[in-house]
C-alpha cells in the first residue's frame, strides 16, 4: 500500500507548490470557482498536483494542470483547519476515491480520521 503526505508546510520548497490562486478579497475560498454539478467517485492519485485545505469540511483538488474538483468531507475533520496537511493511504488502484479515509497530521504525528466525499468539479473563473 503507498502512503502519500498532502500538506502546505511552510519550507520555502512546498509553499509554492500548495497555493492556488483564489481572490484576495473573497471571504469564500471558492469565490473564485464556478460548481459545475458533475461529480467523480474517484480521481487518480498520480494525476493530484496540488491539494488546498479549505476549512474543516473541504478539501480543493489541482488535478492536471487546470482542473479542479472540491471534496466535502463526510462530517467536519477535527484540526484539519487548523493542521491544514493530512495523509491517505491508496486501498489497491491508484485513486484517492468517495469513501476513502484521511488523517490529519498534527505535532504528535497522527491526528483525527475523517471520510472523503465525492469529488466535484469547479470551473475556474475568467
Amino acid at each position: 500500500m503507498k502512503r502519500f503526505l498532502c500538506s502546505c508546510l511552510a519550507a520555502a520548497t512546498l509553499a509554492a507548490a500548495c497555493r492556488l490562486p483564489v481572490r484576495a478579497d473573497a471571504k469564500d475560498p471558492l469565490a473564485g470557482f464556478t460548481a459545475t454539478g458533475q461529480t467523480r467517485k474517484c480521481v487518480p492519485s498520480y494525476d493530484i498536483d496540488e491539494t488546498r485545505v479549505l476549512d474543516e469540511s473541504r478539501i480543493l483538488f489541482r488535478v492536471h494542470v487546470d482542473e479542479y474538483y472540491v471534496n466535502r468531507l463526510t462530517r467536519p475533520c477535527p484540526g484539519l483547519s487548523i493542521e491544514r496537511k493530512f495523509k491517505y493511504t491508496l486501498r489497491g488502484a491508484n485513486k484517492l476515491c468517495n469513501g476513502d479515509a484521511i488523517t490529519v497530521l498534527d505535532d504528535a504525528g497522527t491526528g483525527a480520521g475523517c471520510i472523503l466525499g465525492p469529488f466535484e468539479k469547479l470551473d475556474k473563473k475568467k
